[in-house]
């Protein structure tokens, strides 16, 4: 079984005319979640006489910023961008998985998330994919219903 767990391009939130991000774009900061999640679920994978190869890929880190929508914000305009890889330079990556995680904890992270798991579908529609993390615990009927099949609610390494 090959498994993929993804930290999905991170959104930056900026008011129009302003350079600063009014978001906290902090994608070279250490993340331990996957990692945590990987160990674990390696623990019990063994445990149970499966062989997994668990590959955790951070998209944040990869490339720069994209532009992909705008919205209203009282009397100003909020651009909003996603920091990391484009979509398509995981093509190739996502064709080897059986099952593909993603993991969000931040609500404003979400449609990053589910456009993110809809493309790399478009790529492997065997693949089956799981959204974790706290939003996806919190909201799990958005995850299944924008291209996940799993939602992972609170601690999922067992």
């Amino acid at each position: 079984m090959r498994v993929q767990l993804y930290y999905a391009p991170y959104p930056s939130l900026t008011l129009r005319g302003e350079e600063q991000p009014i978001s906290t774009v902090r994608v070279l900061n250490p993340k331990s979640a996957l990692v945590t999640l990987a160990a674990g679920a390696r623990q019990y994978l063994d445990r149970w006489g499966v062989e997994a190869d668990l590959r955790i890929i951070d998209a944040q880190v990869d490339g720069g910023e994209t532009y992909y929508k705008s919205f209203a914000y009282g009397p100003r305009t909020i651009d909003c961008g996603r920091v990391g890889g484009d979509f398509a330079a995981y093509e190739d990556t996502i064709r080897e998985a059986d099952i593909c995680g993603i993991s969000n904890n931040f609500t404003n992270s979400a449609g990053i998330v589910t456009a993110f798991a809809q493309e790399l579908r478009r790529y492997n529609p065997g693949c089956v994919f799981v959204a974790g993390g706290m939003d996806a615990t919190a909201r799990p009927d958005h995850y299944l219903e924008n291209g996940f099949d799993i939602v992972v609610q609170l601690e999922g390494e067992y």
